[in-house]
Formats: C-alpha cells, structure tokens, sequence
C-alpha cells in the first residue's frame, strides 16, 4: 500500500481577493510524521475582493535539511554513467533558500464548470537518467498521461494507487532521441476517478525509480518548485480549504 496520503491544512479562506499570501511551515524534526504537517502556518489577508483571485505562497522547512542517501546504479551500466549528482535520492528536497520542492497544493470545494474543458494536452513523464523526470506531477481525470523513455536501457513501469491495482505494465522502446511525443518509444494511460486519487510510478527493473502523479477533477492546483513557491490562479471567490501533499 502507498504510504503517502494528502495532508489537510486547518484553514478556510472566505472571499477570494486578488493576492493572498500563505507561508507554510514544516517544522523538524516531526516533519516524518503526518499528523504533524502545517501545524503551524500565517493566516491569510484577504484584499480587493473580485470575481476570482489567486493564492500565492511558500513552502518553508524550518530546522536541519536531512542528506539525501546516494542510490546504487551499479546494477545498470547505462544507469551508473548518469550524472552523479542524479546519483541521489530525491523523496525530500530542501532547496538552497530553505524551502520545499515537490509539494502539491490543492483546493478543496471548488464548484464544478456545467461546460467540457479542453483536457487535450498531455502530461508528460520523462524517464532520463535512469529518473523519472519530474517526480511529481499532477494530472487530470480524463487527460493523456504519457511516459517516454529517452535512455538507451529498458524501463518496466509499474504504477499503483492505494488498492495497489496495476495501471500501467509495459517497457518502452528506447530511441536515441525523442523530439515527439508520439514516438514509438512512449506509453500512454488516461486515468479515471475509479483509479483513485495517487498512483505511483515505479521501474521493476530499478527499483530506484519513483515518481508521483496526482489525480484532480479541476485545474485549481499547483505544485512547489525550486524556490518552494506555488500559485494557484483564477480561484471563484468562496469559502475553501487548502489541502497538501507530499510523498514523506
């Protein structure tokens, strides 16, 4: 079963405005434990109210960055040429400012659009350097998830959601360059609400290979990046509740 799960921030935001600042703070060392998550956080000042609005924040780690455990490639020629500074496990990144990377935002409440959306771009999952490339990503229910290898070895994916059901179990074709998306060498799966909300991407073969991909039914989500930053745009003024996840 898939340890990780969302985490949900004690906080309601009434009314919308155009800038909302959050800070989020992990505190350390309970930052392991997920009852722990958010438990402290700066409550949000709401300002010019309009029809829609943005909130925009950080996610700060307070306390000591844990190191990063190097990862054994020496099973796969091809995978102990890689970079050594890929060579490193990437379940928590501490960013140079003391942030967090690879932690999704997601609003909860948000009143469902009557008309279809346009879900035709793909979400794209690179697997380079023996990694998945990114490690967490957010896909829509309905929308193309595509996951392309560009390395010269063979990648057996394997994906699970919390019932553990197999998704996707095939191994793509290695091409010496991928320019397009349709190649030969990808595999694709689009996903339903029946497949539930987290899956995982692993590689039978590396067994080192992770990576996660969320499954939401609207586009009111975002996902902190190297500066532990995140924004979530064009949010209908209301009353909602921020909920988190992060794979630790």
């Amino acid at each position: 079963m898939t340890k990780a799960s969302p985490s949900r921030l004690n906080l309601k935001i009434i009314g919308i405005g155009l800038l909302i600042f959050l800070g989020l703070f992990f505190i350390y060392p309970h930052f392991f434990k997920k009852e722990s998550l958010f438990k402290n956080f700066i409550s949000a000042k709401i300002i010019n109210l309009s029809e829609t609005g943005s909130i925009k924040g950080k996610i700060t780690f307070s306390g000591k960055a844990p190191q990063p455990n190097k990862l054994d490639f020496s099973s796969d020629p091809f995978c102990a040429s890689a970079p050594v500074q890929q060579q490193y496990d990437e379940a928590v990144i501490v960013n140079k400012n003391q942030t967090l990377k690879n932690v999704v935002v997601k609003i909860l409440g948000i009143p469902q659009k009557n008309e279809k959306e346009d879900l035709s771009q793909e979400v794209i999952i690179h697997q380079k350097n023996c990694r998945y490339q990114p490690r967490v990503q957010v896909a829509r229910y309905g929308q193309k998830v595509r996951v392309i290898n560009q390395d010269k070895t063979v990648h057996h994916v394997h994906s699970k959601t919390k019932n553990q059901r197999t998704l996707i179990s095939r191994s793509p074709i290695y091409k010496q360059w991928i320019s397009d998306s349709s190649s030969p060498a990808a595999l694709t799966k689009i996903f339903n609400p029946s497949d539930g909300e987290i899956v995982k991407l692993v590689c039978e073969i590396h067994p080192w290979m992770q990576a996660w991909l969320l499954l939401l039914d609207n586009p009111f989500y975002a996902v902190s990046n190297d500066r532990g930053e995140f924004e979530i745009k064009n949010i209908p003024v209301g009353e909602y509740t921020l909920q988190t996840f992060h794979e630790v």
